[in-house]
């Protein structure tokens, strides 16, 4: 995928964008749920989301903000914030840069992702107790290493 700036990719391109935000850069487990509820808030507005992706990305990158407000049901509350947030910023004559800047991190990442970081049983056990699962009903599988 080609740097550019946020409006010049087509509809389909910003959805793959944010999918790879997503799943890249978030940091904790994801119920299918709430996979749904993000695919549905990609599809309805991928604009919003990118405001969501970018205020996240000024504080550390992740999905969780949006993780978080899916879980309590606060998605609306968080797209206004973040909008009412951003409207003022994104009158600074910085701003684009900062966009463009998240964009390459996102293009970057996107056209070469790094391997996948594993989570220690430890971690994982905490944030399944976190949205409500015992982690002693879940089969833990790893990867053979070569």
């Amino acid at each position: 995928m080609e740097i550019k700036e946020w409006a010049q990719y087509s509809r389909e391109e910003k959805k793959t964008l944010l999918k790879h935000w997503w799943y890249y850069y978030g940091k904790l487990l994801i119920t299918l749920e709430e996979q749904e509820i993000f695919e549905h808030l990609v599809e309805e507005c991928p604009d919003c989301i990118m405001s969501i992706a970018l205020f996240s990305y000024l504080q550390d990158k992740s999905s969780q903000n949006l993780i978080y407000a899916i879980r309590q049901n606060r998605v609306k509350e968080l797209i206004n914030l973040i909008d009412s947030s951003m409207e003022s910023v994104k009158q600074d004559v910085g701003f684009s840069d900062i966009e463009l800047q998240f964009i390459s991190i996102l293009v970057g990442s996107y056209n070469h992702p790094e391997p996948d970081v594993s989570m220690s049983e430890e971690e994982i056990n905490r944030q399944l107790k976190d949205i409500g699962i015992d982690p002693n009903r879940v089969v833990h599988i790893q990867k053979k290493k070569n």
